[in-house]
């Protein structure tokens, strides 16, 4: 299972949103706009919580290892372009 983090125009955050060509990856918006175009964005994410959220109902409540961590900017179905920069990465354990 895969979960993404992502930054859409429209779309309100904390929209959640199943990916189009498979049911094993969903979306999750931390951002929504442009109001905050060209400037660091902070977030604190809870993993495990967030996983659950989208994946729960599949996963009999189990949290699966983390596997991996990717950041990247992708805008080929909308014929646009993106560029973003990561700083900072940390995880922490939980409560």
């Amino acid at each position: 299972a895969t979960l993404c983090y992502v930054w859409d125009q429209k779309l309100p955050e904390g929209t959640e949103l199943p990916n189009a060509y498979t049911h094993r990856v969903r979306y999750i918006v931390v951002n929504s706009g442009t109001v905050q175009l060209k400037q660091w964005v902070s977030h604190e994410r809870n993993l495990a919580a967030d996983f659950l959220k989208a994946f729960g109902h599949e996963s009999d409540g189990l949290v699966p290892p983390l596997v991996a961590i990717l950041v990247g900017a992708d805008s080929d179905t909308t014929d646009g372009s993106s560029l973003a920069y990561a700083s900072d990465l940390v995880l922490a354990p939980g409560p």
